[in-house]
């Protein structure tokens, strides 16, 4: 995706794809050199899902300080929309993820929650906002809650997520949803670390 991203620098997905990658790895400091490409390629992104894909993106792992603002507001430009957008749920769990960066516990649980309970609100959607859940309860000091959340994240992706080995070809088995399947384990790796420690 690297080189995908250098020979075609206007494609979305391939810089999501490589952030992806990125995050599942660790690698902060080259996600976040991504994340700041990603901002300076799509700044101008104003439709709303194509807003909060930027913004989730970007906000899979903790941005950096000096651009999380920047990118929230793509967060916050997509969550501006009407509530009967047919992406809304996915609009209302980037809008958590970026109350989350924010630091603003309680709007973070508000409003993954809220996208939980959407009639068109996908598996991967559910996932990830339980993880989402589970670190904004962390963050606000709410322990017990923030591992009953997270015991909730766990048991919700051994339920309703495809399996997929370490030793599988990355997407293998999980068709265009591998990259939602990543960021619900990075999410959920995320919490757990908070939560218990490394």
């Amino acid at each position: 995706f690297t080189k995908l991203v250098a020979i075609v620098p206007n494609d979305f997905n391939g810089y999501r794809s490589l952030a992806v990658l990125l995050a599942q790895a660790g690698d902060l400091p080259r996600y976040r050199q991504l994340s700041g490409a990603i901002l300076r390629q799509f700044g101008t992104t104003s439709a709303p899902p194509d807003s909060a894909q930027v913004a989730e993106t970007c906000l899979l792992l903790p941005p950096a300080p000096e651009t999380l603002e920047a990118i929230a507001r793509f967060a916050d430009s997509a969550a501006a929309t009407c509530s009967n957008h047919q992406q809304w749920a996915e609009i209302q769990l980037v809008k958590s993820l970026a109350e989350l960066r924010r630091g603003h516990g309680r709007e973070a649980l508000v409003w993954a929650k809220n996208a939980q309970v959407t009639p068109e609100a996908e598996r991967w959607v559910c996932a990830k906002s339980r993880a989402i859940m589970a670190l904004a309860e962390h963050q606000l000091g709410h322990q017990e809650d923030a591992r009953s959340s997270l015991e909730d994240a766990v048991d919700y992706l051994n339920r309703k997520m495809p399996k997929y080995e370490a030793d599988e070809v990355v997407g293998a088995g999980l068709g265009d949803y591998w990259k939602d399947w990543v960021m619900a384990s990075a999410l959920l790796a995320e919490a757990k670390g908070a939560i218990y420690g490394p």
